[in-house]
Parts: structure tokens; sequence; C-alpha cells
């Protein structure tokens, strides 16, 4: 794997993020029907489990886990596009559960999203020029007098493509121009919140680092904060000031981004790691890796006890019957595990 720290040449990592969090999110819950069987009843699948996460003025905080996990679920009800069934999210201090479309309506501007697929979040059928436009359209009320060509202009620039662009289609570009455009879009309302979501993940690992460097560029000029959604640590190491490690809808582990490189608490953060390849063949080829066993519970049918027990190398009977809490291992260091992996001191 390419060192994204030496692609980039730069790390975000930095003291942009504020005490005073932009983001409170306290204890989500998202349920979804599940599709009815032959040979039964449709059952519910519990996406978000009492999620709970704060994020800071500037800060990027990276939510990773497998596909299942719930972190596309997780930011989409942040950003009150599937609002949760339960729980709170307070933006700049204001409660956004419950409240209406209108009154959303200006927190819409404050709060963006870059979409996984470069291919299919961008309508084929609009110019670039269009496309970029299209915000300041919704919240005509707001951008009356906008010229509308010059922030086109600025936001082509600010991603760092070509004035021509305006005049083309999506199609004509390739993967990584896309999600460029996409990233502009998002950034058209000068927004203090983008959720990406796994905004690298269909991209070569050439284009991947061009794509972090730009929304790293674009943090530090606009003091943006970031929940960027993935599922390979890897990709996130060198952009995020904290990670969330997120396993069948909860959280069980949340740490700066030194701390969970350097001693994972949890077996599946532990897994997660192993899962990446050191950019060292020596290396990789030397180390011990944690190896998951057995599948992913049913959604529709979730164990007692933690649900990562069956595929845990360490599992207990306690584990079997007992959820473990999200508890404080270290200053802002919480893992969810009655049996956490030791620290490695030196």
């Amino acid at each position: 794997m390419t060192d994204l720290a030496a692609e980039t040449g730069t790390d975000p990592r930095s003291d942009m993020a504020s005490a005073a969090p932009l983001i409170v999110a306290d204890r989500l819950v998202k349920q979804f029907l599940a599709r009815r069987s032959p040979w039964g009843r449709a059952g519910s699948v519990r996406a978000l489990d009492e999620v709970s996460l704060t994020i800071g003025r500037g800060e990027t905080l990276a939510v990773v886990g497998e596909s299942g996990s719930g972190k596309s679920t997780l930011g989409r009800a942040l950003l009150q596009l599937d609002p949760p069934d339960q729980g709170s999210v307070r933006f700049d201090g204001e409660e956004l559960v419950g409240l209406r479309e209108r009154r959303l309506h200006p927190y819409r501007r404050r709060m963006q999203m870059i979409f996984q697929d470069p291919f299919g979040s961008l309508n084929p059928r609009m110019t670039v020029r269009t496309i970029l436009a299209e915000p300041f359209e919704i919240h005509r009320s707001s951008y009356a007098r906008v010229n509308i060509d010059a922030e086109v202009s600025r936001l082509l620039d600010a991603v760092q493509l070509p004035a021509s662009a305006a005049d083309r289609y999506p199609r004509q570009f390739s993967g990584g121009p896309r999600q460029r455009i996409s990233s502009a879009r998002a950034l058209a309302l000068k927004p203090e919140l983008v959720v990406a979501d796994e905004p690298v993940s269909a991209l070569d690992v050439s284009i991947q680092a061009q794509i972090l460097r730009l929304l790293s560029d674009l943090q530090t000029q606009h003091r943006l904060a970031y929940l960027f959604i993935a599922h390979d640590l890897a990709v996130v190491r060198h952009i995020a000031d904290r990670v969330v490690v997120m396993y069948f809808g909860r959280v069980v582990e949340v740490a700066d981004c030194d701390t969970l490189y350097r001693m994972p608490g949890h077996p599946y953060t532990r897994a997660l790691l192993d899962a990446s390849p050191l950019p060292d063949p020596e290396a990789e080829a030397r180390r011990k890796r944690v190896t998951l066993q057995g599948e992913v519970p049913s959604a529709t049918n979730p164990p007692a006890g933690c649900p990562f027990h069956g595929r845990c190398p360490r599992a207990q009977a306690r584990c079997l019957t007992e959820r473990p809490p999200l508890l404080e291992r270290g200053k802002g260091h919480q893992v969810a595990c009655h049996v956490p992996l030791e620290p490695v001191l030196g």
C-alpha cells in the first residue's frame, strides 16, 4: 500500500479541531424493515444501535468498518437525509431531529455530502456548469444576488479543474475529475460539515492520493469538518484526527488516530488493521495477523451479548450473554470489549 502521507505531502491532522463540537449525536437508533422471506414475516434490521459521537469544527472524524456496519446510515442520519428513529443530533447547538423540512432548509446549506460513486452521483444530462449552479438555485432566496458564472469559476478553481470543464458533461470525465466535480458541488454553499461517504473507494490508489490531498487542502482553506466514511483503515490513517470503529451498527472503539494504530483495544479493530498491508514487504511478511473466523451474524436475528463473539479469537463465556459497554481506556480512547487487547508499551 502506498504511504498516503508521502503521496499527499500534507498531514491534515493538525490543531484545527475546536474544543466546542460542531456536531453532537447521542444514542442514535435507526431500524429498517427487512424483506419478507418465503418462510415467515419480514423482520427489522437495527442499522444503528445507540451510536453516539462528536465532531469538532475543522476536525476529520473517520468512521470505519466492514460493509453493513452502519457507516453510511450514520452519515445520512446526521444530515437528516434519513432521520434516526431515536436519539439526538445537535448541530452548532441546535437540535435537528424532528424538525420539519422548512426549518431544516437553512441547515442544508451548512451540511453537505460527497457520495461514494463518482459515476452515479452526477446527473449525466447536466453540464458541469448546471451541476455546480444547482445548489444556488435550490437556495435562491439566500443567493439571489450571486453571480453564478463567477461562483462556478471559483468552484472549478478550488478543485483544480480548468474553466473549460464547465461546458462539458460528466461522461466526458474519468473517475478522479468526476469526484472533484462532486467535491465542488458539495462545497458550493461553503458548508461547515461535509460527510464524505467512501469518496475514494472506487478510484485507483494514485487517484485516491490526489483526492485525499484535495480534501485536505480544502479543509485547511475553509476550516471544514469532515465525517470521512471508509472501510480501509489504511486510507484514513493520514487524514483523520480521530477514528470511530463500527461493527453491526454499534461503536466498538473510539480513539485518536495515533493511539488507534499503535494500541488498538478491540479485536475487530486489530483485524481491520491486519487486513491493510504494510508498505514494507519484509515487515508485512513478519507480522502476525488476527484472523477473523465465522460469519457476520444475522441482521434480522442478532445474537445476545457481544455481536462480535462468534468471530472473536478472545471470546469468553460472558461475551455470549453480556453486551460490553463502551468504556474509557485512556484519554479519549474508548473500547467496547470484555477482553480488550493489552496496550503495547515501548
